[in-house]
């Protein structure tokens, strides 16, 4: 009832498109020879199974039918065009059904079938290793998800396809030895077999339900889907039908023939003799009846048993089909053997990878095959247990060793026990782990090399960071001996005027030791210093920011008073005083204490002071009248202090400040130094003590600023 309404809503609504009801509609049928769907004889008549429909519905619905002979890949073009209001025949699928709208009613389900030539043998998917076959490239059987093509790249088989415009021409190429073989749907292969030279395999490809495809979208669509359902649901519950009569007369089954004229002249001519039966039959019809009676009812039980052996032989055959494909087809070697070792059966994978066919290996012990099983000792488990899984070496026919994965199985028919044993040859993939496995120890190797290598460049950088450094060290201190050596020497030369006056006495001695004492004290503290600078840390400790500063600028602050150079020193926004033999910080703030090498950072700070310095030496070299000044500027913030050192010197270019860190990059002219200062302060800085160091952007001269991390006296340092 709903589809009749339904039809009546949409033939109303479509009259204001169609004409009026009186009008005929008409409808361009796109249409391509794939008998017994769609037959075109050689003077382009249209026949088939899908015409006796179309016709038979325009007949009912006063439709003008329009007939567009083409090919398959035409009438999809005209169909996504509009060109063709509906085409048959067509498969089915969800893919489709998002492009073309497609009526309810299934006219036949069908399947693609793979032929062969007769001197071909091909039983299964893998058969196909190298062979040319025939196949229509836009056909569901070729292209979809479970067509051909995809099990193909399933199973991992190399194929060559040759492309035709229909199954004709694709039975044509197999029958002529152009292709091995060729994928063509059920109904024409049935039709067609007897007439050319090829066999038909057992190879099912997808099977797919036909039907009517008309443009999507398209109220007119709507229209011829609910018409030709409507009709083809009445003609398939109608055994007299002009379905049913087309599916005899274009699938190849005769009609009876009708002998009533023949009766009713053999009835004249035995008039007599059928007269006397007829009373004869009066005579027996009583018992006739009785027996007749007994006769159907036993028959009724009968039947009912034949239908119900059957439909049981029926699924037992697709059972046994489809276990037969799955067996067959599998790329793996599969033997089956009963629960006393002895092989059953074996799949055609066996023969390929192995050796052995099956005649070969049935009713013989798999022992005598592979005594690698060791049955008496694992039959028990093989047989108990539902899975295993191992990995053995195992012998082929000719006696090539090969490692195989082995999965077992074992499983119950009828009242016996049989096991299921998969062998997957795995000698590539072993052969692959050994080679990895060998790439990976060669490759740490390299990188144990690599790391000492670098290590031991380090070291060298190292030392040579520190004999530079040493060099202008040496230099300091040869600056800062001068003042004091001059004292002393005064003081010497005063004791010999003092005696000739005759101030030599016990007071002048004491001040003149005192005085000297004082200079040779200053002179030791700068050895100490000296000597500490150079002593190589053992193992990382808290340190004194303020200490240390004051070790490396007691050393290199009287150079840069000598080079006119100001040093001033901030903590924070208070400014920082430089004693001898101290820094004296405001009352109010206490300096930070860090957790590293002091050492390391000392030839930071003088690596950092050193270089500020050539460069104030440099600028002035190129004109500048700038007085020279150093600034050091310590800044705690939170867990973090920052250390900056900026100079007003020639500064940094922007095409390079990414590369000053670099080894053996130097802006200094050649011999005055060689690249690595910087280097050694980045690793010192960012590998041995977890910080950071980098060089700002600054408007005049250079800035360098070093992050560390503050540490508490109390605090434990973690590894």
């Amino acid at each position: 009832m709903q589809r009749i309404l339904l039809l009546f809503l949409i033939l109303f609504s479509a009259s204001a498109s169609f004409g009026a009801p009186e009008d005929v509609m008409t409808v361009n049928y796109c249409v391509y020879d794939n008998p017994p769907m769609i037959k075109i004889s050689n003077k382009n008549s249209v026949g088939g199974i899908g015409a006796d429909i179309i016709n038979y519905v325009a007949e009912k619905e006063n439709l003008r039918i329009n007939y567009i002979i083409s090919t398959w890949d035409g009438c999809l073009g005209m169909l996504e065009t509009g060109g063709a209001d509906i085409i048959f025949p067509i498969a089915f699928s969800r893919e489709r059904a998002a492009l073309y709208h497609f009526n309810d009613e299934t006219v036949l389900t069908n399947w693609g079938q793979i032929y062969s030539g007769e001197k071909q043998k091909i039983t299964s998917i893998p058969d196909l290793v190298g062979k040319k076959i025939a196949v229509i490239e836009s056909d569901i059987y070729f292209k979809s998800d479970q067509g051909l093509k995809g099990l193909v790249k399933a199973f991992n088989i190399d194929v060559t396809f040759v492309y035709a415009e229909s199954y004709r021409e694709i039975i044509e190429a197999v029958d002529s030895g152009r292709a091995d073989a060729g994928l063509i749907n059920r109904l024409f292969g049935q039709l067609n077999e007897n007439s050319y030279n090829v066999r038909r395999t057992p190879i099912l490809i997808h099977p797919i339900e036909i039907r009517f495809a008309m443009p999507k979208g398209k109220q007119k669509s709507l229209v011829l889907s609910v018409m030709t359902d409507t009709h083809i649901a009445e003609m398939k519950s109608d055994k007299n039908s002009v379905y049913h009569k087309s599916l005899d007369k274009w699938m190849g089954v005769k009609e009876k023939n009708d002998f009533s004229s023949t009766l009713r002249l053999i009835t004249v001519g035995l008039g007599v003799p059928l007269v006397f039966l007829f009373l004869i039959s009066l005579f027996l019809e009583k018992k006739i009846k009785r027996k007749t009676g007994e006769l159907s009812e036993i028959n009724g039980l009968l039947m009912k048993e034949i239908e119900e052996r059957k439909q049981a032989e029926e699924k037992l055959k697709n059972s046994e089909e489809k276990y037969s494909s799955l067996f067959q087809t599998s790329a793996d070697p599969i033997i089956i053997m009963d629960s006393e070792g002895v092989i059953q059966d074996a799949n055609n994978a066996v023969e390929r990878q192995i050796g052995y066919t099956c005649d070969e290996l049935k009713n013989r012990k798999i022992t005598s095959l592979f005594p690698e099983f060791e049955l008496d000792e694992n039959m028990p488990n093989l047989i108990q247990e539902n899975r295993q899984h191992f990995e053995k070496e195992l012998y082929r026919k000719n006696g090539d060793k090969f490692d195989s994965e082995i999965a077992t199985n074992s499983f119950t028919a009828g009242d016996n026990r049989f096991v299921q044993i998969i062998i997957r040859d795995i000698t590539v993939r072993k052969k692959t782990q050994q080679i990895l496995a060998q790439k990976k120890k060669d490759l740490e190797k390299r990188v144990q090399e690599e790391v000492e290598h670098n290590r031991i460049q380090e070291q060298m950088l190292m030392q040579q960071s520190k004999l530079a450094a040493m060099g202008q060290m040496i230099n300091a201190i040869a600056h800062q001996w001068r003042q004091p050596l001059t004292t002393i020497g005064l003081y010497v030369q005063d004791v010999e005027d003092a005696f000739e006056y005759g101030e030599l006495n016990m007071d002048y001695i004491s001040q003149f030791r005192d005085h000297c004492m004082e200079q040779i004290a200053y002179m030791s503290k700068t050895i100490d210093d000296f000597r500490n600078f150079f002593k190589p840390d053992k193992e990382k400790e808290i340190f004194d920011i303020c200490e240390i500063m004051r070790e490396v600028l007691s050393l290199i602050n009287p150079q840069l008073i000598n080079n006119n150079i100001e040093l001033k020193i901030f903590y924070g926004e208070h400014q920082v005083i430089l004693k001898p033999g101290m820094i004296e910080l405001p009352s109010q703030i206490k300096c930070v204490t860090s957790y590293g090498y002091p050492n390391e950072f000392k030839q930071v700070l003088l690596n950092l002071i050193s270089n500020a310095r050539d460069a104030i030496i440099e600028s002035r070299s190129s004109g500048s009248q700038e007085s020279g000044l150093v600034k050091l500027i310590v800044e705690p913030e939170g867990d973090i202090v920052k250390m900056t050192l900026e100079d007003n010197g020639c500064g940094i270019p922007d095409d390079i400040r990414d590369r000053v860190f670099e080894p053996y990059f130097s802006t200094k002219e050649e011999g005055q130094g060689v690249g690595i200062g910087l280097y050694m302060s980045k690793i010192i800085i960012e590998n041995n003590m977890e910080g950071r160091i980098y060089a700002n952007e600054c408007a005049t001269g250079a800035s360098f600023t070093i992050e560390l991390k503050q540490w508490n006296i109390g605090k434990v340092p973690s590894n």
